[in-house]
Parts: C-alpha cells; sequence; structure tokens
C-alpha cells in the first residue's frame, strides 16, 4: 500500500485532470481488449469440438442409411428373382440379387467401422455370416444353372434379409436421434459459451470500474484535501472580504451559508434571525447579539451528521460579526435619514445656543439657508412675543429635567411670526454643565387653522355665521345655570320666517340662502352684544337675551326684530317681503332645563302662526297641554285603528227635485273607550298628525265600496257613496290611493258608484301629481266633488280648470239662507255658475224646511241636512231608504212639502 501510494498515486496526482483521463482510458480499453480475445478463443475451440462431434454423428447416421439403402436393394433383388419365370431372366436377377447382397456386406462392414461397439452390429455381423455362406451356395447354384433351386435358397435368404433390414433401421434411427442430440447439445453449449462470454466480460468490466474508482477515490482524496483547504481559506476571504467592504447582511449571512454547507457538506444551511433566545429543539449553533436580544441560529440538515465543532464556531464567529456590523450600519444610516428626511426641523447648538447643525427640514421652515445661521446664536429665530419668565421656565426645566416641551412663536425669514411646536433636549457629558442642546420643531400654523376652522364648523352656522345648535345648548346650559344662581330672568326667542318657502320655490335656493343671510344680519342688529343669535336649521334662527328684563321689555323687543324683519329684502335685482312669527318662552317661569325652554318656545311660536303669523307670541301652559293631548289623541288613533274601534255613518244626499235618495255620504266616526265620541275634525288631524290618514282613508273607501255594493244589490242600481280626501293623501306618494280603482274592479262596481270629496286648499295647492291623480280617478269612472265651496283661499276659476262634477255648498252659507239676502244671492250665483260649467250642486247642512225650498227654487241639485236624516250606521240607512220607499206613493211626483222635517216624508224616491 505504502508503495501504491508513493510510486503510483502521488506521480499521478500531478499529473492534470485530462492525463488521468487518458490514463484511466488506456487501461480500461486493455481490460476489454484481453477479455475480447479470451472470449473468441473460447467460441473457437468450442465451435470446432462440436463441429466434429456433429460429424462423427452424421457421418454414421449417412453409413446406416446406405446399409438400409442395400438391404432395400438385396430386398428387392430377391423378389424379382422369385417372380422370373424364364430361365435366362431367373439368371439375371440371380447375379443381381448376388450383387446386392455384396454391397450389403460393404454397406455392413463399413456400419462396423463406424460404430466399433454396438450388440446389434454383433447380430448384424452374425447374419452377415449366414447371408455370405448363403449368397456362396447361390453363386454356386446359379452356377450349375439350377433356377428352381436358386429361388429356394433367395427364398430361404428373405427372413434374414428382413431382420438385418430392421437392425440396419433401429441403427439409423439411434443415429439420427445421436445427430439431434449432438445439434441440441451444441446449441446448449453455444448459448451457454455465450452467456459465459457475457459473464465473463461484464465480471471484467466491473472488476475494472471497482479498480478504478478505488484508484480514483484514492487520488481524489488526497486531491480534495488540498483544494478544500484551498476553497475554504477562499470562503473565508471572501466573507472578509464581504464585511470590509461593506456589502448587505443577506448577501453575507448567504456567503456564510454557503460556506458551512461546503465545509459539513451538509444539504441544508439557515441561519434565522430571532429577537429571543435560542430555539433549543433545532440543531446547529446560537449567535447571541451584543445587545443579548438578536439571535443568528445556524440550522444544519437534522439527517447529516454533525459537522466539526471547529468549522462552525467560525461560521459562527463570522455570522455574529456581520450582525453586529449590519446592526450599526442600519442604526447610521437610520439616524443620517432620520436627521435628513424628518419633517421636523432639527437644530443643534453647543451650550451657548450657538448653531452647530441644522437639516434640510430646518431651511423649510425658517427660510434660512444652512450657511446663513451656521455659528450663529439661536436668538435669530426669536419673535419677540415671549417674556423673560417665559424662557426663565425653560432653561429652568433644561437644567433640571434635561428636555422641555412647548409651543413658541418664531419669526421666519422674511419677518413673519408663525407657531412652533419645540421639543428640546440636553446631552451631557462628564462635564455637569450641557454641552449640546437638540431642538426638534415644526410649524403648526396649518394645525391652528384646522383646529379653528374646526371649531367654528362645531359651533357656527356656515351659511349665516351665526351660532348653531351646538353652541345654542352649551351657552343656554351656561346662562341657564348662571341666571339660576343670581336669580334673574332668561329669555329664549324662536323665530320663523313666513312664506320662506314660497321664496325658494319660485326664485331658487340661491336667493333663499341670501335672505337668510340678510336676515341673520338684522336680527344680530337688533340684539346687544351679550345676546346670542343662533340659526336652529332651514328658517328658524333662536335669540338668547340675557339681560331680559321685564316681559314688556321683551315684548318690545322682540317685536322690534319682527318689525325689522318685515322690511323688503334686495335679493339680487328683485325686492321681496316675508315676515316672522316669533315665540318667547321665560326661564325659570315656563321651564327649568334646556329641552323644555326649546320645547316651549316652539310651541309659542306654532301659536303665533296658528293665530295669523307675523306676530310675537309668549308661551302659555294651555299650549302644552294642547300639544300632549294631541299627542296623546294620535297615539289613541293608532291603537283604535289596530283594534277596529272606527266605524262608518251614511247621512243621505237628496235629489231636491225628484225627492230620489239615491247618494250618500259616508263619514268617520270614533267612539273611544276612555274619550267617548271624538270629534271627527280632531281625529283627521291626529290621523294627519299621526300619518294614519292613508291607512284611515282607504279603509274608509273600501267600506264605502262595499256599502254601495251591498245597496246596488239590495235593488238601488244607481247607488253611490262619497268618501272624504284629505289633501294629505293626494300630495304624498300614497300607493293605497294608486288602487283605488283596481278595488272596485274586483267588487264589480262601475266607477261611478263611489264620489270622492276634496277640499279647496287641494286644488289652492294643486301640483302635477294631484291633478294626474284626479285624471285617473276620473278616468276609472269615479266622481270628483269640490267640498266647502266658498270657504278657502280658491277662486271660481278653479272649477273651470280641474276635472269636477259637483260643487258642494258649504254649511256656514245655508245656514244663513233667508230671502232677498246676500247669502241667498251668493248661493244663487254659484248654482248659476256651475250649471254653466256643467257641474251640480250639493248643498250641505239643510235643517229647515225654508232652506230647501229656497234652494230648490234656486235650482239646487242635492240637498243633505238634518231636514232629512241624520249620519246614520249601515243598517239604519237600509231601514230608512225604506221606510220612504213605503211612504214614496203618497205623495205627488216633484211636490215639495210645506213643512215639517224628516218624520214626514213626501218626497220620491228613484230606484230607477
Amino acid at each position: 500500500m505504502y508503495y501504491f501510494r508513493n510510486h503510483l498515486l502521488r506521480p499521478l496526482a500531478s499529473l492534470s485532470w485530462k492525463v488521468r483521463i487518458r490514463v484511466f482510458a488506456g487501461l480500461l480499453a486493455a481490460c476489454i481488449l484481453a477479455v475480447g480475445i479470451g472470449g473468441a478463443v473460447a467460441l473457437v475451440y468450442v465451435s470446432q469440438v462440436l463441429q466434429m462431434q456433429y460429424g462423427g454423428a452424421r457421418h454414421r447416421c449417412e453409413v446406416a442409411a446406405a446399409a438400409r439403402v442395400a438391404v432395400v436393394a438385396l430386398d428387392r433383388a430377391h423378389a424379382r428373382l422369385l417372380l422370373a419365370t424364364e430361365p435366362e431372366q431367373q439368371r439375371l436377377e440371380a447375379i443381381a440379387a448376388i450383387r446386392a447382397a455384396a454391397q450389403l456386406e460393404d454397406g455392413l462392414n463399413e456400419l462396423e467401422r463406424a460404430i466399433p461397439v454396438d450388440s446389434r452390429l454383433r447380430r448384424l455381423n452374425e447374419m452377415q455370416r449366414e447371408l455370405v455362406a448363403q449368397r456362396i451356395v447361390l453363386i454356386e447354384t446359379i452356377k450349375a444353372r439350377q433356377p428352381l433351386t436358386a429361388r429356394d435358397i433367395v427364398a430361404r435368404m428373405a427372413p434374414s434379409v428382413r431382420q438385418i433390414e430392421a437392425l440396419v433401421v433401429g441403427v439409423a434411427d439411434d443415429q439420427k436421434a445421436i445427430v439431434v442430440a449432438s445439434e441440441l447439445h451444441a446449441r446448449r453449449v453455444a448459448e451457454l459459451a455465450v452467456a459465459a462470454l457475457v459473464t465473463f466480460t461484464l465480471t471484467t468490466l466491473a472488476l475494472a470500474g471497482v479498480t478504478a474508482g478505488l484508484f480514483v477515490r484514492l487520488l481524489g482524496r488526497f486531491v480534495n484535501r488540498l483544494r478544500t483547504s484551498e476553497r475554504n481559506l477562499r470562503s473565508h476571504n471572501q466573507v472578509l472580504e464581504m464585511l470590509t467592504t461593506g456589502a448587505e447582511l443577506d448577501k453575507i449571512l448567504q456567503a456564510i451559508c454557503t460556506m458551512v454547507r461546503r465545509e459539513t457538506g451538509a444539504r441544508q444551511c439557515r441561519i434565522v434571525l430571532a429577537d429571543s433566545g435560542p430555539m433549543p429543539l433545532l440543531p446547529g449553533i446560537a449567535v447571541f447579539g451584543r445587545d443579548s436580544r438578536t439571535v443568528a441560529w445556524i440550522d444544519l440538515d437534522p439527517h447529516e451528521h454533525s459537522p466539526a465543532r471547529q468549522r462552525l464556531r467560525a461560521a459562527a464567529r463570522l455570522t455574529a460579526l456581520a450582525i453586529e456590523r449590519a446592526k450599526v450600519l442600519e442604526e447610521q444610516e437610520l439616524a443620517a435619514l432620520v436627521y435628513r428626511n424628518s419633517s421636523q426641523a432639527m437644530i443643534v447648538t453647543d451650550g451657548l445656543g450657538n448653531i452647530i447643525a441644522v437639516n434640510p427640514a430646518f431651511v423649510a421652515v425658517t427660510g434660512y439657508g444652512t450657511d446663513e445661521v451656521i455659528g450663529r446664536n439661536a436668538r435669530l429665530l426669536g419673535s419677540g412675543r415671549h417674556n423673560v419668565a417665559f424662557f426663565s421656565t425653560l432653561w429652568s426645566a433644561l437644567e433640571q429635567d434635561g428636555s422641555w416641551k412647548g409651543e413658541m412663536w418664531n419669526r421666519h425669514r422674511d419677518g413673519t411670526i408663525y407657531p412652533a411646536s419645540f421639543s428640546i433636549n440636553s446631552i451631557r457629558s462628564s462635564d455637569p454643565r450641557a454641552t449640546r442642546y437638540v431642538a426638534l420643531f415644526s410649524d403648526v400654523s396649518t394645525r391652528k387653522a384646522a383646529e379653528d376652522l374646526i371649531w367654528r364648523q362645531a359651533n357656527f352656522d356656515y351659511l349665516t355665521g351665526l351660532a348653531n345648535r351646538k353652541q345654542l345648548h352649551e351657552r343656554l346650559q351656561e346662562e341657564l345655570g348662571r341666571a339660576e344662581r343670581t336669580g334673574t330672568t332668561l329669555a329664549l326667542l324662536l323665530l320663523d320666517l313666513d312664506g320662506f318657502k314660497d321664496i325658494n320655490d319660485t326664485l331658487g335656493h340661491d336667493r333663499g340662502d341670501l335672505l337668510l343671510r340678510q336676515a341673520s344680519d338684522r336680527i344680530a342688529k337688533c340684539v346687544s352684544p351679550s345676546d346670542l343669535v343662533a340659526r336652529l336649521g332651514g328658517d328658524e334662527f333662536t335669540v338668547l337675551l340675557t339681560g331680559a328684563g321685564s316681559e314688556g321689555s321683551i315684548a318690545q323687543r322682540a317685536d322690534a326684530i319682527r318689525r325689522c324683519l318685515a322690511q323688503p329684502y334686495i335679493l339680487a335685482d328683485e325686492s321681496v317681503y316675508v315676515s316672522a312669527s316669533i315665540g318667547i318662552t321665560l326661564f325659570p317661569r315656563d321651564g327649568d332645563t334646556i329641552h323644555a325652554v326649546l320645547r316651549n318656545a316652539d310651541q309659542a311660536m306654532y301659536a303665533a302662526k296658528a293665530q295669523g303669523r307675523d306676530r310675537v307670541n309668549f308661551f302659555e301652559p294651555h299650549m302644552e297641554a294642547a300639544v300632549r293631548q294631541r299627542m296623546e289623541l294620535t297615539q289613541a288613533l293608532r291603537t283604535a285603528f289596530t283594534n277596529d274601534e272606527l266605524t262608518l255613518h251614511y247621512q243621505p244626499i237628496v235629489e231636491l227635485a225628484t225627492g230620489a235618495a239615491t247618494k250618500a255620504e259616508a263619514l268617520l266616526r270614533w267612539h273611544c273607550p276612555q274619550r267617548g265620541w271624538v270629534s271627527p275634525a280632531a281625529a283627521i288631524a291626529a290621523a294627519e298628525q299621526g300619518r294614519l290618514i292613508s291607512d284611515i282613508g282607504n279603509w274608509v273607501f273600501l267600506r264605502a265600496a262595499q256599502q254601495a255594493m251591498h245597496m246596488r244589490h239590495a235593488g238601488l242600481c244607481h247607488f253611490q257613496v262619497s268618501v272624504n280626501v284629505s289633501p294629505v293623501q293626494f300630495a304624498a306618494a300614497d300607493e293605497l290611493l294608486e288602487q283605488w280603482p283596481a278595488a272596485l274592479q274586483q267588487l264589480s262596481l262601475p266607477g261611478e258608484a263611489v264620489a270622492v270629496e276634496i277640499t279647496e286648499g287641494l286644488l289652492l295647492d294643486a301640483s302635477p301629481t294631484v291633478r294626474a291623480r284626479l285624471d285617473r280617478l276620473r278616468a276609472a269612472g269615479m266622481a270628483v266633488s269640490i267640498d266647502d265651496f266658498g270657504t278657502g283661499y280658491s277662486s271660481l276659476s278653479y272649477l273651470s280648470k280641474f276635472p269636477l262634477d259637483y260643487v258642494k255648498i258649504d254649511q256656514s252659507f245655508v245656514s244663513e239662507l233667508a230671502p232677498g239676502n246676500a247669502t241667498l244671492a251668493v248661493c244663487e250665483a254659484v248654482i248659476v255658475m256651475a250649471h254653466k260649467l256643467g257641474l251640480k250642486v250639493i248643498a250641505e247642512g239643510i235643517e229647515t224646511a225654508e232652506q230647501m225650498r229656497l234652494l230648490a227654487a234656486a235650482g239646487c241639485d242635492y240637498g243633505q241636512g238634518y231636514w232629512f236624516a241624520r249620519p246614520m250606521p249601515a243598517a239604519d240607512l237600509e231601514d230608512w231608504l225604506q221606510a220612504r220607499l213605503s211612504a214614496a206613493p203618497a205623495a205627488q211626483p216633484g211636490a215639495l212639502p210645506a213643512d215639517g222635517g224628516p218624520q214626514s216624508p213626501t218626497l220620491l224616491f228613484d230606484y230607477r
């Protein structure tokens, strides 16, 4: 081994890799060539042996075949001899048999030489000697010309010939079997020879490969040791070079991982950075930073053998150096980035306040360049707004605490003064006195402006600049507490502009906003500086009078505001007028909380509007009671509608010319278990206020339609029921109102079975939506009546502008009817005008025979009132109609009663 290593491996190790490969290839080729030559020689030898064996077997087979042929020829010669009849022919055939016997003898001799040892050959020899003796006798007989005797001899030779033939055939068959077996054996031997050759070749190659591998391995170990040491040295040098040149930490750690994998042969190596202690479940080496917090964990593949601890320690030292260096560089770079890119201005001064360094943000905030301030004292930034006490407190905090925070006014380079937020820290050394001061500050003027804007938006109205609801509540809370402590009176005025909605609708919201600003200016000029004017929203304003005085003086000041607001407003090129309704409440007389004061002022203001607007009203306790009563009534109505406490009464409508009662008005009645019968006007007002009018109106319509259907089925084929519809139903998005024509179709009723009664106020404020809904009702066949005509604000021209069928004269006119008075003239004028427009007239509130006669004489079409019947339930209406039907034949058509009430019916009824 020593000789092999020193005299063979070392010289080979000094050669290049190409030369080594060539030497190895030559050795491998020599081995393959030797194996090939040996295999060829073996194949030639085996082939010769097989050919010799196969040739001998084939020769013996051929000799046996020739002997068999001779036997067959002899047999055939004997047969011909026996068949010959002529002497000459017999002689010739005997000669041929002798010749065949001679050939058989020669064949048998040859067969004996080819197969020297065989029991059958000995038998053949014996038979041959017998055959030879018989052949001699045969020859002698032929010579003696004794054919018959020759035939006898041939006959005696036939069994021997047949036995010889059988033996020869057996020998031939055996030789054929030997030939076949020889061929099989030769093939097997050839296959074995080839397999042996292949096996030998593979074995030789394997031995050559193993030998070469051992050679290369021994040589590689020696070479790899030298190269591994050189590679490890280069890896260490590369990592050290990366550390010295300032490479990134990721690249350095990656280089360390590569170095560890090369040195240890591990398939995996990770360096995990953590902020806590080592992870004991992982193999490897933990490297702690100097602050004992950052850990670099060198994690090796757990399936690998543990590497040399020395190599891992070297890698750990390099990792620790890389981490520490990266931390130092990161801290330095971070400090530089913070210093250069901070949005806050930084200034560093010495102990005397002289500026040593500034950052770019300082230049942006102060306007001073770096060269302009270095070496100068920081006093150049002073604004002059702070006194000596301020700076004394600042320096005292720096001496005692080492820091100071606060706001300070600074002066810009252009001379402007701005607020700045400061944070000053003192840096001390071994010297007790501070050697450096570091100040961070930023311009907060934008923040101050934003805070002021936010404060104004939170406390003042954006349109008028007056105080908003929030500031009103805060000031009111403060003034209520002060008034309670001092025992003074506090007055709160709530103003609402009358007709402001019309300004918005006609002139636009821009003009409306301009009017609100002018109104707020006028209110502010009418009060003292100590009073508060606020806008609650929309066109509502409040005035808080702190020095209220007596009730009379408060009323005078409120009236002055009202008169000022009533002056004309110039909106661009137009002059408009609005008034104000003012409600006043006093503290502590009317209420002692903010909620109570605002509520009372609101109730007083709505009372002023209800009394005609453009007036001043003080709060009275009965106002609150009325509001509470309305709320309770609305809630009770909601419960009543749910519990089915509402009913319908019907008041007949009589045709004055014929006395026919084919119409009735459905009237809502409510009997409350606690209040008894509630006024219909109060119930309707509560329904409108509680947003129940749509549901209740739809219920009334359906019940009235069912009653109309019932009356028509009872025989009144043209009976019509009128229902009152609130303006709220037409103005609101009431889907139930849109379903009325479909409801009539479901009941199989024509549209004229139901008439809709509306008020003049609906026509006054009629919108396209209202008109469209009226058109749809008329298109469905439903009649439309205008109720309480003459009591509203509409004019007679509305009768020609809207799709109407009936005009109902209000009972206030009917109650004052007398022969020759003005009221009768008004009624006659309405009747004539309605007829000219194609409308029918219904007079409400007829209570006397004289009223009925005057209206009938004036041409009124229908009458309704207590003279005929009071409103009654549906069952009573049917009884009433039945009673009128029974009394109808006693009267003459068209006759009018001389006197008497509804107890003596004399009018006829038309049941067509």
